[in-house]
């Protein structure tokens, strides 16, 4: 069968652009055969392709994941350097504030 490598290439150039440790070897492998199948049209489309597309959610690699992991991280900035008592103290007055 004929592989055209459309999807493979794409992924390659999206992986590029990112950045993984060594946990995150076996998704990426992963992410490569479910290309190499799509392109080739190996086995059922649609199956494939809901795969791949977890598989790029678990690595960061879509715009919703992405959008996800930054605003987590901004949030987390957020609470750096907040104790215990300056939580229970925004949480008191976002209650009496009616908020």
């Amino acid at each position: 069968m004929e592989h055209s490598p459309q999807v493979t290439a794409e992924l390659e150039k999206a992986l590029q652009a990112m950045e993984f440790t060594d946990k995150d070897r076996a998704a990426v492998a992963m992410a490569r055969r479910l290309a190499v199948e799509m392109d080739m049209k190996l086995g059922n489309g649609r199956l494939t392709s809901s795969k791949l597309l977890e598989v790029l959610v678990e690595l960061g690699m879509t715009p919703k994941s992405r959008a996800a992991i930054a605003a987590k991280s901004k949030e987390q900035d957020q609470n750096v350097g907040n104790s215990k008592l300056d939580e229970l103290r925004a949480r008191r007055a976002a209650r009496s504030h009616g908020t």
